[in-house]
């Protein structure tokens, strides 16, 4: 059981972490200042850091914290918006060490990552093969694939390839006691007990509340946060309540850590497009971009992304982003509409785009093709 009154990591805990595992545990004030940001707003300096070497340290540093009563916060590349990476407890970095690509199945279109791999660095790997992982934060170059199942990233692209849970198959998992399970397809049956208990307790919640999830839980398509309970009762429908079928890997995307460490996953991939188009849309409001998306979404792009106008006001003010606001079709816009097409020829694009601009004749609206003009157009978003 955790203390959640601890001002410092016991020295005890330190000795048996540098005993056991060889690893130092950082408590200074420099390394506990630097842990004690995330992207938002929020400054709470952690107990201490922990950066273990291989993502087989990480049970037994799990066991020794519910030993001692230290509580954890598993860390990525610290880029949430809402301080999900900073509060008093021991962080355990997984940035720095743990972040090998371990399996590629270029035939099933699937790979085994560990937790510490960000996305772009992911997908430069990838990029030989034709193939992708699809969740796509404007933070994608330090965003980790452990924080992303963490908060169930989505990014620009989620109206066509879902968030994060719809791109993870399985996930390697610790818990706080240090057992470690998998939990994927059919794990429950997979003789592992520890998938088995756990997956008869969750269907146990879910069969006691169904009405409710089908009542209450949110019915947006980017619902990023939360235990998803609603899928898992999907499953149970869709399998006629067979236990044997349930995957608990969704539940742990948008947990934010609290269920389960992450050591681990497997990852569906998606084809690269043969050919894109980008429109860039000007708005006068948010409220009048907004109001745009319902119909432009008739059009099945393959991605829509808003820029209000906060964010273009402060891309204004930089001496670096201000350059990248004259690739709009009206520099003096409030919001900004990204909309991307993906087809298997340019004439499909080209008809997309034409489609696009005969939909909103009012609006401005600036057309990319050619690959780098999209990357400059896509550079505002990035810095966003």
């Amino acid at each position: 059981m955790s203390n959640l009154t601890l001002q410092s990591v016991p020295a005890a805990f330190v000795e048996d972490v540098r005993v056991t595992l060889g690893l130092e545990v950082h408590a200074d004030d420099h390394m506990r200042g630097l842990y004690a940001t995330d992207a938002s707003i929020y400054q709470v300096p952690p107990l201490a850091i922990v950066m273990p070497e291989q993502t087989a340290q990480i049970p037994d540093l799990l066991r020794l914290c519910s030993k001692h009563g230290v509580p954890v916060l598993p860390r990525g590349g610290g880029t949430s918006l809402a301080g999900q990476c900073v509060n008093t407890a021991l962080v355990i970095d997984v940035s720095s060490r743990c972040h090998g690509l371990q399996e590629h199945d270029a035939t099933a279109r699937t790979c085994e990552v560990e937790p510490g791999m960000t996305i772009d660095d992911l997908n430069d790997r990838l990029r030989p093969t034709g193939q992708f992982f699809a969740p796509d934060p404007s933070t994608a170059r330090q965003a980790n694939i452990g924080g992303c199942i963490g908060n169930n990233a989505a990014g620009v692209h989620s109206v066509l390839y879902g968030r994060t849970s719809e791109s993870v198959l399985a996930i390697d998992a610790c818990l706080a006691d240090g057992r470690r399970v998998r939990l994927g397809p059919g794990a429950a049956k997979d003789n592992d007990g520890v998938a088995h208990e756990l997956t008869l307790a969750v269907v146990d919640v879910v069969r006691r509340h169904q009405q409710l999830i089908r009542d209450r839980f949110p019915k947006t398509m980017r619902r990023s946060s939360g235990y998803q309970l609603d899928l898992i009762l999907d499953q149970l429908e869709a399998c006629n309540w067979d236990t044997d079928q349930v995957n608990l890997a969704p539940l742990l995307c948008g947990s934010e850590g609290t269920l389960a460490f992450t050591l681990g996953a497997q990852l569906q991939l998606q084809q690269v497009p043969k050919y894109k188009g980008l429109a860039v849309l000007s708005f006068q409001s948010i409220e009048q971009a907004i109001d745009a998306v319902e119909p432009i979404l008739s059009l099945n792009p393959a991605g829509v992304e808003l820029l209000d106008d906060l964010i273009m006001d402060l891309a204004r003010g930089n001496k670096e982003t201000a350059a990248y606001v004259q690739v709009l079709p009206d520099s003096s816009a409030k919001a900004v509409l990204f909309v991307e097409f993906f087809a298997d020829d340019k004439a499909t694009i080209n008809t997309r785009l034409d489609e696009l601009s005969a939909l909103l004749p009012q609006i401005p609206l600036a057309r990319f093709t050619d690959s780098s003009s999209m990357v400059a157009a896509w550079k505002l978003r990035k810095a966003g």
